[in-house]
């Protein structure tokens, strides 16, 4: 209650998921789950960056996510596995092999490290083909390289991104 009269709220206990989350934060948590940065969701939402900030905060602690890639990971993750079935190319079709698995290792909510220790490979190989394909899918992060291999890996493995 005193909280409320200065316009503060607790954060939300770790896991709660969206149910704790104002309408605002689930707006959010759409734009981040598409990839979105800070200043794109500022923008869409006529939002201060400060406020993005904040409610990126709590929507982290709401998911339990100790980083927004990892809210990403999990939620592709999660969308993988109830998702219907369909037919087509992928856009890992387009990829090497090594830039395929080091995708794969990053659906995982791997690091780059996590990825080249699983891979045998340097953490700068691992960047360059990360940079190489987000330069193939013109794509400015690693949360949408998830977005659309989550995708693509649901289509491969028989489930559409529709």
């Amino acid at each position: 209650a005193t909280l409320r009269t200065v316009g503060r709220r607790l954060p939300p206990a770790p896991g709660s998921g969206a149910g704790s989350l104002s309408p605002r934060e689930v707006e959010v948590f759409d734009l981040l789950i598409s990839g979105r940065g800070n200043a794109e969701i500022a923008a869409a939402l006529h939002l201060s960056p400060h406020t993005v900030r904040v409610h990126v905060s709590r929507v982290l602690a709401a998911h339990g996510a100790p980083t927004r890639f990892a809210l990403v990971a999990d939620a592709a993750a999660r969308r993988a596995a109830t998702e219907p079935t369909g037919d087509g190319p992928t856009a890992l079709d387009a990829l090497t092999v090594r830039q395929r698995a080091v995708v794969e290792q990053l659906l995982t909510g791997a690091s780059n490290p996590e990825i080249a220790a699983a891979l045998g490979i340097s953490v700068r190989t691992v960047e360059k083909h990360l940079g190489a394909v987000m330069h193939a899918w013109s794509v400015n992060s690693r949360s949408h390289v998830v977005v659309i291999a989550s995708g693509a890996v649901q289509r491969s493995d028989g489930a559409s991104d529709e």
